[in-house]
């Protein structure tokens, strides 16, 4: 009887913890739509940034941005191992071969907010997302 108790606290506590960790594809489902800079932290100085990229259902990734110059960047957004992977392959308007990688670990990820480290980095970026809202 108490081993049949203790497993069962076990496979309780196992679903709780579980509960908290999200797949993959839970979490490339969250990251369709169109987020804009917010701020970074850790930075020496702010950076001033108006950059916005967009994730489709399918992966497909468009980022633009005008301060300090004109760039748009277009490739593929996954979610990898809990992991945000970029790979450019178009840079304006030029094709990248090799395609650009950025894996990016993710500090928060949920329906508005958007939190990275790109590996290498100790700077946070945060940005909001713009559409769909109120998912």
């Amino acid at each position: 009887m108490i081993t049949t108790s203790a497993f069962g606290w076990l496979g309780l506590l196992l679903i709780a913890c579980g509960c908290n960790r999200h797949s993959d594809a839970a979490l490339q489902e969250r990251l369709v739509g169109t987020w804009s800079y917010g701020w970074s932290e850790g930075a020496g100085t702010p950076l001033p940034s108006d950059l916005t990229f967009t994730v489709t259902t399918n992966g497909g990734y468009n980022s633009q941005i005008s301060i300090p110059q004109v760039h748009f960047i277009t490739g593929t957004a996954k979610i990898v191992s809990g992991f945000l992977v970029i790979a450019a392959t178009n840079r304006d308007n030029i094709s990248v071969f090799p395609p650009m990688m950025d894996q990016q670990t993710l500090v928060q990820l949920n329906d508005r907010e958007l939190a990275t480290v790109s590996t290498g980095s100790s700077v946070t970026n945060h940005f909001r997302k713009q559409w769909p809202a109120g998912r």
